[in-house]
């Protein structure tokens, strides 16, 4: 049986640059300063935080209208840890006159959009009483704020 690639992928450290910072601190600067401990320049162990879900947030747009319960199984072998799935789907939501809301909460409305980067954008998706994944609302949109990113919705770019 051939294995299917997985649904993340890991992160240069090079390649993100977030430049609407107004202070950069290097870590040249702080290695070995009087005021912390030395440290050393090694990677952290691997929880998930220095990866990026977007293969996998782009899996879970093409399965709307599936069965969750195949296509968590799915997402699940294919992942280190289930965390990041639960980030663009909404447990426990139900849409109650064309907004969703929480069923057991009282949170208020449930987003619409979330951010998963610096200017990338993904629809957020729920379980509906059927067992099937659905978008939470697909006309919700974005504008972007800064004209030098490129910004994107579900992997799409947006103007």
């Amino acid at each position: 049986m051939e294995e299917k690639a997985p649904l993340y992928r890991k992160l240069t450290r090079g390649s993100y640059r977030n430049h609407h910072l107004k202070e950069t601190i290097h870590y040249r600067y702080v290695r070995h300063n009087k005021h912390g401990k030395k440290t050393t320049m090694k990677h952290a162990p691997n929880t998930g935080g220095n990866l990026d879900y977007t293969p996998l947030y782009r899996f879970l747009l093409s399965k709307v209208g599936k069965d969750w319960n195949a296509v968590y199984s799915e997402a699940v072998q294919r992942l280190p840890i289930e965390k990041p799935i639960w980030r663009i789907v909404e447990k426990d939501v139900e849409i109650i006159e064309g907004a969703a809301k929480y069923k057991e909460r009282q949170d208020g409305f449930v987003r619409a959009i979330i951010g998963t980067g610096e200017s990338a954008f993904f629809h957020t998706l729920y379980i509906d009483e059927n067992n099937l994944l659905q978008f939470i609302d697909k006309t919700a949109t974005i504008k972007p704020t800064c004209t030098c990113c490129t910004w994107t919705l579900n992997g799409k770019p947006i103007q």
